[in-house]
Formats: C-alpha cells, structure tokens, sequence
C-alpha cells in the first residue's frame, strides 16, 4: 500500500489518488498524451506553471508509476508508462463524454 503524498496540517483527510494527483497532474498526462515526451522547461511553459509545482507533480506521478524519466545529457525526459497512457485515454473519454453532455443542453 502506497502512502498518501499530502501531510496536512490542520486536517486529517485522506485524499482519493485523482485528488492527490490535481489539476496540474491531469494536466501533464494529458500533455504528455499528445507529445509523447518533454522535460521541464517544455512542460512549465506549455502548462503555463512554476518549476516547483511541475517537480512536485512529477514526483507525485511517479510515485504512481504514472510517468518515467530517462536522462538525455543534463535534462530528464518525461514520458508516460503504460499506466499512464491508460489513464490518459480514460481522462480523455471523460473529456469527450462532458463535451456531448455540455452540448445535449
């Protein structure tokens, strides 16, 4: 069992693993979907985030084996596992299946 990445000082929740891996997670598996690698400087400047919110989220979805990195000289390109590009193919269907219902209204 994998243990929650959040320490919370003032409450005492345990977070699901979609919330754990937020926005900026969804964010980078969706991202990596589409180019199939980056490294960070691609990543903060296309998802328009800070160099401490990215390193984070990337250890958050590497903890769930979720993203891999391999080093290229003095940069790590990132790259989703298999796990990660199922994930971002449900992420995906999501998107699509709130797009039909957005438009049904």
């Amino acid at each position: 069992m994998q243990k929650s990445v959040y320490i919370f000082k003032f409450k005492q929740r345990k977070m699901s693993k979609l919330e754990e891996l937020g926005y900026i997670g969804v964010k980078v598996i969706l991202y990596l979907s589409k180019v199939r690698e980056a490294n960070i400087s691609s990543l903060i400047k296309e998802l328009h985030v800070g160099k401490q919110t990215i390193y984070y989220r990337l250890k958050v979805l590497r903890l769930y084996n979720l993203v891999t990195h391999e080093k290229q000289g003095v940069e790590k390109i990132y790259r989703l596992t298999e796990e990660g590009k199922k994930l971002a193919e449900l992420l995906q269907e999501i998107d699509e299946l709130m797009e039909v219902s957005i438009k049904k209204r």
